[in-house]
């Protein structure tokens, strides 16, 4: 299991991170390429992974306060919850870009795409934290009492017993937020950044590309297409592995 873990630590944390200094260069031999400068595809997809990657340990902490009847803390999480769920993601992203500005006068075009990916991870993790909260009331108060009799604390309760369920339960959901999280990437093209979308619609107001404008979207549903099956076929073959185990 330490094997599994540093996998998935490298590949939700680390790689995400390798990649942004790729694309970003600035050292060794490589050019600065400013995130103005970012578009199609790549953008997208680059977006999605950080936003899954994070506002996934954030989702369990959110997910974990909820759970429990801390006062305040409980309070403030289901709060923050409650106003991103009730909230249209392109109004928070037309927050991020429009109006977070004038508190940080600040209008550089890599600090907005920051505050976009930041409003976006809040976003993924209030709907992560309560997919998890139902796979964590999934788990039995005798899980609990079971974890205890063996000598375990707290923390390793939670980390080594009740998550592991919790996650199992709750992995069909998570799949499908990580699916819609991709498609709704594309709301990145409404406030000015060339994602793939972005980038179509720019291609496609020029004269000479008029008429290829449906042949443009059916690409680009087709690409999405394709990547939302290729997530559901990797999460199909997560679960029989996770079957196989069991």
């Amino acid at each position: 299991w330490r094997s599994q873990l540093a996998l998935w630590l490298f590949v939700m944390l680390c790689a995400p991170v390798m990649v942004y200094a790729l694309l970003y260069g600035g050292w060794a031999d490589f050019a600065v390429v400013a995130t103005s400068n970012w578009g199609g595809l790549c953008l997208n997809i680059l977006f999605t992974w950080l936003s899954i990657a994070y506002a996934f340990p954030l989702g369990c902490v959110l997910a974990v306060v909820r759970h429990h009847r801390w006062g305040i803390y409980s309070l403030l999480a289901r709060v923050l919850i409650d106003c991103i769920r009730g909230l249209p993601l392109v109004s928070l992203l037309f927050f991020a870009s429009f109006v977070l500005p004038f508190f940080f006068a600040d209008f550089d075009a890599s600090v907005k795409l920051l505050r976009l990916w930041m409003i976006f991870t809040v976003f993924s993790a209030a709907y992560m934290a309560e997919a998890m909260r139902a796979g964590i009331q999934s788990v039995t108060k005798s899980q609990f009492e079971a974890a205890a009799v063996l000598g375990l604390r707290p923390a390793q309760t939670w980390l080594w017993v009740v998550f592991p369920q919790a996650l199992e339960v709750a992995f069909p959901s998570l799949v499908n937020l990580v699916i819609a999280l991709l498609k709704d990437s594309t709301l990145l093209s409404t406030i000015a950044v060339l994602d793939m979308v972005g980038m179509m619609q720019a291609t496609t107001a020029r004269v000479a590309w008029m008429p290829y404008a449906i042949e443009a979207y059916v690409f680009v549903g087709a690409v999405f297409w394709f990547l939302c099956n290729l997530i559901a076929w990797l999460a199909r073959y997560v679960e029989t592995r996770l079957a196989i185990a069991k």
